[in-house]
């Protein structure tokens, strides 16, 4: 574990990596050039999307994008050993 002022420069640094990766502002388009849900989870997670019926697949996403997050979130608040 990290101290504290170290724990809080570690997520702040961590947070602006995250959002310099969002789909927001100018990167919002590339999702907008999607044009299926293959492509969509190319866009997003940057491997090739798995073999399955785009009903399966929309719900993959919506699973792998929040486990992604859960990961990201754990380790960010994993850099505190007690809560501030």
């Amino acid at each position: 574990m990290m101290d504290s002022s170290s724990a809080v420069e570690y997520i702040y640094a961590r947070t602006s990596g995250m959002l310099a990766k969002a789909f927001v502002g100018k990167r919002a388009n590339k999702l907008f050039q999607a044009k299926n849900l293959a492509d969509l989870w190319q866009i997003v997670f940057g491997t090739p999307a798995p073999a399955m019926p785009e009903t399966l697949l929309a719900q993959s996403i919506e699973k792998e994008a929040e486990n992604n997050f859960l990961k990201e979130y754990t380790s960010l608040v994993g850099a505190f050993d007690r809560p501030e």
